[in-house]
């Protein structure tokens, strides 16, 4: 196992919680941040908000440029709300379109333009207001297929469906488009701090309750891949809760990667790695774990990995919280079944590691971004 030092590092303006690299221009990524306005009515000591006063997040959206070994700020967007998830579309005729949920029940949308000869910038569409102001969106995710469609995890434990039409007037693309009321489909005892779409499009959901749900998805025909059309949530998809599991993890479920449709691995606050067989119906089964430290807040397949794959081996990369983030290869014998192996640590985080994420080029393989919440360190180090 090898220890990482960083290519280079910068300090934030503000905490940073998610960062993401643009699928279709791998020398751009985004980072949210979330901030925590001071109140004058918390006790310190005991780390509380007295009753009947309130605390006023914020946040914003930075536009950065990777080239070769050098980080640059292009442009910073300032949120009124803090910034929970972000993620880019990974579908090609919406290259470009960004979506991020925020500590206020909303939904923003962005479009990175870059444009040849020009500087790459964001530009805000629309903001939406989905839920009650006092309503986290903690996670979110775009359904594999169909362009219109995502999923999401709220603070009050609930999982939504929520969709978006075009008028028949306007022209069939994201900036041209709205937003339809949620649907429920499950929902958690505690926080819901995640969600994900299985290739099919079934949705895993995990919760502070330790609880990792299956709810399949069901839809019509689907829509043309490179147009949006008129839909709604609540009479175009049909749901049903496949199961509910509260014994695999021993504390709260943080985050899910689908591998296959019966097939994900899980990070959970018990600090464990989990590779887990989740058929829709019949048992399921731990096929390998491993105590990673710290709490494996974020599982990401580490694309320029991707290639080597195959489904006997898989390449991760790991944000820990508290432990800093890990590169983790799980692997298939016939012999040994599923082993989990951890080939590199990133430990220069000297607070809470809640984002990470690998370049997509072939140029300059293995290149992480990774960032840490108090310190507002973002940090460029490579594995390969």
């Amino acid at each position: 196992m090898a220890a990482i030092a960083s290519l280079q590092s910068l300090t934030l303006d503000l905490p940073p919680s998610c960062v993401e690299f643009d699928p279709f221009h791998p020398e751009l990524f985004v980072v949210g941040t979330y901030h925590l306005e001071p109140s004058k009515n918390v006790d310190e000591a005991n780390d509380k908000v007295e009753e009947g006063s309130s605390q006023t997040r914020r946040g914003s959206i930075s536009l950065f440029r990777l080239n070769r070994n050098e980080i640059s700020v292009l442009q910073t967007v300032p949120t009124p709300s803090a910034i929970l998830d972000l993620h880019f579309s990974p579908h090609k005729a919406e290259r470009g379109f960004m979506m991020a949920v925020t500590s206020t029940g909303s939904l923003m949308t962005f479009k990175v333009s870059s444009g040849s000869g020009t500087t790459p910038r964001l530009d805000h569409i629309q903001s939406y207001q989905l839920y009650s102001p006092n309503v986290l969106i903690l996670s979110f995710a775009f359904h594999p297929q169909y362009s219109g469609l995502i999923g999401m995890s709220l603070s009050t434990g609930q999982i939504c469906l929520c969709d978006r039409f075009c008028d028949a007037s306007q022209e069939m693309r994201p900036e041209a488009s709205d937003w339809n009321q949620p649907m429920e489909i499950t929902a958690h005892d505690l926080e819901a701090w995640t969600i994900a779409f299985s290739p099919s499009g079934d949705v895993f959901s995990g919760g502070d309750d330790s609880a990792l749900k299956l709810c399949r998805i069901a839809q019509g025909s689907p829509p043309p891949a490179d147009r949006l059309v008129e839909t709604s949530a609540s009479s175009k998809y049909t749901y049903q809760a496949s199961w509910t599991d509260h014994k695999i993890h021993s504390a709260g479920v943080t985050t899910i990667l689908p591998l296959g449709d019966d097939m994900v691995v899980t990070g959970s606050y018990d600090e464990y790695l989990r590779l887990l067989k989740v058929p829709a119906y019949g048992r399921r089964e731990v096929l390998a774990e491993a105590c990673l430290g710290g709490g494996v807040w974020r599982l990401r397949l580490a694309e320029t990995c991707m290639q080597m794959c195959s489904p006997d081996e898989y390449v991760l990369l790991a944000s820990c919280m508290h432990a800093g983030a890990r590169i983790v290869k799980l692997a298939r014998s016939s012999s040994r079944g599923w082993t989990v192996e951890v080939l590199a640590t990133f430990e220069e985080h000297r607070s809470m590691n809640y984002g990470s994420d690998t370049q997509a080029s072939t140029e300059s393989s293995g290149r992480v971004i990774s960032c840490s919440f108090y310190d507002k360190l973002l940090c460029l180090w490579q594995y390969m």
